[in-house]
């Protein structure tokens, strides 16, 4: 009796048998001849590796292809002998605890078969419901059949906790709020407050937030960082009175407050002074005539007594200042 399930895939010159749609193993084939249907030669079988697979005992010298077949079985009595060995083997196989639990159950329509115990198994209902889940086609379709919220399922897919931030809405800070860093470098989120000139649209919540309150850009698609570079921060005054006339994000020049001084004669050679002052020199005739006192210098040197420099400014220390995009 001959084989011929399926179809064979051979190539020239290898032992090779692949085959497709066949059973070999389980049709109980210990060997035998295969016979192409392609001109070439017939191969005796060397070995039934599984169900598609065999190894021939020489070469296919035909064609490369895909073929319908014919394998002859032997009819011998080691034909006999191998399938009653292998008939005895699968027989066996059926006889354990796990197929005997399932032997007892009795199928039914929108049923789902599980262990109840070691060697026991039952039935329980599968609902619609399961059968839905069941049938995602992936996790987002799954969450989805769970009632599970578009938002949860974003909440759910975000990658770090700042996304899961943005998400919720409760980012710790918000777009154009500036912030000091002890790094020289800005954080994932933030921009460097450098002045630099940034796209509107790429930067769409900064822009919504600042505008062009520190400058236009090209005027149209593009806006301007403020410069906190080397800058001492003033609060804004909004009216208080303090520091009035002052628009919002304008700069201001350093400043101190005027110091003035005053200086008087109440004899020849003798003078009083006040406030502040720069060289005074003193001299001229003396009150008898014919000779003069002599000269007198003084001068105002603040560094003599306080640290000074070319500017004006408290004790402090260079941080990072960066905006929040």
């Amino acid at each position: 009796m001959n084989y011929t399930t399926g179809t064979i895939t051979l190539t020239n010159g290898s032992t090779a048998v692949t085959g497709n749609g066949t059973g070999w193993a389980t049709a109980l084939i210990a060997g035998g001849v295969i016979y192409p249907q392609a001109a070439g030669n017939p191969l005796p079988i060397a070995s039934i590796d599984n169900d598609t697979a065999i190894t021939a005992a020489t070469e296919w010298v035909g064609a490369t292809g895909t073929y319908a077949y014919a394998l002859q079985r032997q009819d011998d009595a080691n034909q006999v002998i191998a399938n009653a060995a292998a008939l005895a083997d699968y027989i066996q196989r059926l006889d354990n605890a796990t197929l005997s639990a399932f032997a007892g159950l009795t199928p039914a329509a929108d049923k789902l078969a599980y262990f109840s115990g070691t060697s026991t198994a039952a039935l329980t209902t599968l609902t619609s419901f399961a059968r839905s889940l069941l049938d995602g086609a992936n996790a987002s379709a799954a969450l989805t059949t769970l009632g599970v919220s578009t938002f949860a399922q974003t909440l759910l897919n975000d990658t770090d906790a700042e996304a899961a931030r943005q998400t919720l809405g409760a980012s710790l800070a918000l777009p154009g709020q500036v912030g000091m860093f002890a790094m020289s470098t800005a954080p994932t989120g933030w921009l460097k407050a450098n002045g630099a000139t940034l796209s509107r649209a790429t930067y769409a919540d900064l822009f919504t937030a600042i505008g062009t309150t520190f400058g236009a850009g090209d005027g149209s698609t593009t806006f301007k960082l403020p410069d906190l570079r080397g800058e001492f921060l003033r609060v804004w005054d909004d009216g208080r009175g303090i520091d009035g006339a002052r628009p919002f994000g304008s700069s201001q020049g350093d400043a101190i407050r005027n110091i003035t001084g005053n200086g008087r004669s109440n004899a020849w050679d003798q003078w009083d002074f006040g406030g502040a002052f720069a060289t005074i020199s003193v001299g001229g005739p003396t009150s008898g005539g014919g000779s003069t006192s002599p000269d007198a210098t003084w001068n105002f040197d603040a560094s003599r007594v306080v640290p000074t420099a070319d500017e004006n400014r408290p004790r402090n220390i260079a941080l990072l200042a960066c905006i929040k995009y």
